[in-house]
């Protein structure tokens, strides 16, 4: 829309929300507007009028019915009033109710927590600007205001070196280089480090959310080179332990370098950090809490938390939980707190955010402002994310 336009027509797409029946698409069109869609609230000027299509059962647009006109100071009047409702986006595609939180636009929905700020976490560093995993990402991540990166870490049986490196597949199956390499057959683990310095990246992979000009040239590092940059530009690291046989050396190193207080140790495959906790069982008085609390820390990574999963995260010795934003409700989070622990909400990789607010959640965008916002309203202590600088952004201007 032109800087001078002043009608928004919003089509099917852009309202985000599934709807059932031609006579739902006007207040379910203004609730999927300010709900899906708050950028527009800086873009259109306030006196223009907002044109919601009519739609068939199909989602289509029926040419040649008359759209309904609303004006923006209309939406808030039915805001205000509370005519209109923000969970008119229906439960099953709000990421507020699965939390169970207030919808951050709800007038009675509470700022920020103020006294403690949370900890933005730069999810494999700042990959929409550079390479995931890479040095440069990392400290792209540090230079945008993260407190934290969060990285992947594989141990080359071939040659015992320490590589960042997510890869094609699955947490629970990662390190495939199909959409990350030009050599695009096989396994990180099948390579020794002289042949992974010779990967080159795919400027095409879809696996990469930066621009194609910032893959070239780039290369997988070592932990070591990783660890290095954060103590000379002072972020701390959360080192997933995505491989197998990581847990040991992973530790040795952290030591060798004397950053045992910057690191954070995370695994979906809880016998790794339960390894760690077996060798380092080290206890601490907090400086801010003041209670006692293991020196070196470990994350419980879940995906899915089943009913127990603080028993599995206790009886491994983890120091936090780490649950997948969409699962930590306000409930979990409050559990993890009263079992003395810490939590981290992670986000998926680009393409898993993308589907999700495409498919799942229509009360949010993709890693926006308010997507944050909705997470953080569960009392979540520390986010990983892939747009650090949103985030930044959020916690500082609220």
């Amino acid at each position: 829309m032109s800087a001078n336009s002043r009608v928004l027509n919003l089509t099917a797409t852009s309202t985000g929300i599934p709807l059932t029946s031609p006579n739902t698409i006007g207040m379910s069109g203004i609730a999927a507007f300010v709900n899906a869609l708050p950028f527009h609230r800086k873009t259109i000027k306030r006196e223009s009028n907002i044109h919601l299509p009519m739609l068939d059962s199909s989602n289509n647009v029926v040419p040649s019915a008359a759209p309904t006109v609303v004006s923006v100071d209309d939406c808030d009047s039915l805001i205000s009033s509370n005519s209109l409702r923000f969970d008119l986006v229906s439960a099953e595609y709000s990421l507020a109710s699965k939390l169970n939180v207030i919808h951050p636009y709800h007038p009675s929905a509470p700022r920020l927590n103020s006294d403690r700020r949370v900890e933005v976490i730069a999810h494999r560093g700042a990959l929409y600007d550079e390479p995931e995993n890479t040095l440069q990402a990392f400290r792209k991540a540090a230079e945008l205001g993260a407190d934290a990166v969060e990285l992947d870490v594989f141990l080359l049986p071939k040659c015992g070196t320490l590589i960042v490196f997510h890869g094609y597949g699955s947490d629970e199956n990662p390190g495939w280089l199909k959409g990350y390499c030009t050599q695009s057959e096989g396994n990180i683990l099948d390579l020794d480090y002289e042949q992974v310095q010779n990967l080159t990246f795919d400027n095409d992979g879809e696996e990469f959310a930066c621009g194609a000009d910032r893959i070239e040239g780039s290369k997988i590092p070592k932990l070591e080179d990783v660890l290095n940059l954060a103590k000379q530009m002072n972020f701390k690291v959360t080192i997933e332990l995505k491989g197998p046989g990581t847990a040991e050396p992973c530790l040795d190193l952290v030591e060798k370098l004397d950053m045992v207080d910057q690191v954070v140790f995370s695994s979906f495959e809880h016998t790794r950090i339960a390894r760690i906790r077996e060798l380092r069982p080290e206890i601490v008085v907090d400086r801010e809490t003041m209670r006692p609390t293991h020196r070196y820390k470990t994350g419980c990574l879940f995906v899915e938390p089943p009913p127990n999963f603080v028993s599995i995260a206790t009886c491994v010795g983890a120091s936090e939980v780490h649950l997948k934003y969409d699962s930590c409700t306000k409930d979990r989070i409050e559990m993890i707190h009263a079992a003395g622990m810490d939590s981290m909400a992670w986000f998926r990789g680009h393409i898993g955010m993308y589907e999700d607010v495409t498919e799942r959640y229509k009360d949010v965008g993709n890693e926006d402002e308010l997507m944050y916002k909705t997470v953080i309203a569960t009392g979540v202590r520390k986010l990983c994310v892939n747009r650090p600088d949103m985030l930044v952004s959020t916690l500082t201007y609220d």
